[in-house]
């Protein structure tokens, strides 16, 4: 089954009955693994305030041979990540 897509946030939020966007928002690399596991996500979130965050748990995924495309959130101002990411 398709569920959407599998948001890693560090600023986890409750979701909303009425929201209709199938998605999953999770704490910690432990409850991402488990849910990857547990269920057919389309697509990976990274939402975090610190650039090293994010760039962390994307390599993280890269080590668990993820095959789901992986957006990254990231601030504007940390321009000279933008190639890390790739």
């Amino acid at each position: 089954m398709d569920e959407g897509i599998l948001i890693l946030s560090d600023a986890v939020s409750t979701q909303s009955p009425a929201d209709r966007e199938p998605r999953s928002t999770v704490a910690d690399r432990e409850l991402a693994a488990s849910a990857l596991g547990s269920s057919g996500y389309r697509a990976i979130c990274l939402d975090h305030r610190e650039v090293e965050a994010t760039l962390a748990d994307a390599r993280w995924l890269r080590r668990r041979r993820n095959r789901l495309p992986v957006i990254a959130v990231v601030d504007s101002n940390c321009d000279p990540y933008g190639v890390d990411f790739t």
